[in-house]
């Protein structure tokens, strides 16, 4: 698996259309799914980035370091285009990060080889 990488998102310049009409909703979800391995969910008015990562066990904390600031990044890129899709008042506040040691593989021998596979959710508020 890969990490997450919001420097690959790419605006197609032949689906954008400054003046079409989109709900925050939809400009998130179109925003979020160009991300390669990043997933959205809606929960009310909370807005759910999961993806999940393979790494070593003894990575854990560079890890959680490593998901908070790429989904910082991410929640900037998905600002940005509610404020180019006509909803500039719009704020997207983190509530939480929750990177979770799930599943494990060997990987050779011994604790130091063993992979992980994280399971990453950002939760965010979205406010229009």
């Amino acid at each position: 698996m890969m990490m997450v990488d919001p420097e690959v998102f790419v605006d197609s310049p032949n689906r954008f259309e400054p003046h079409a009409t989109q709900s925050a909703v939809e400009v998130v979800v179109n925003t979020v799914e160009k991300i390669p391995e990043m997933g959205v969910k809606f929960e009310g008015e909370e807005v759910l980035l999961k993806t999940s990562y393979s790494a070593r066990l003894q990575d854990h904390a560079q890890t959680v370091i490593e998901f908070g600031v790429k989904l910082d990044e991410i929640a900037e890129i998905i600002k940005e285009k509610l404020k180019a899709c006509g909803y500039p008042k719009a704020k997207l506040t983190q509530k939480f990060i929750d990177v979770d040691p799930g599943m494990w593989r060997s990987a050779g021998t011994g604790l130091a080889n063993r992979q992980l596979i994280y399971t990453v959710v950002g939760a965010y508020t979205l406010e229009v």
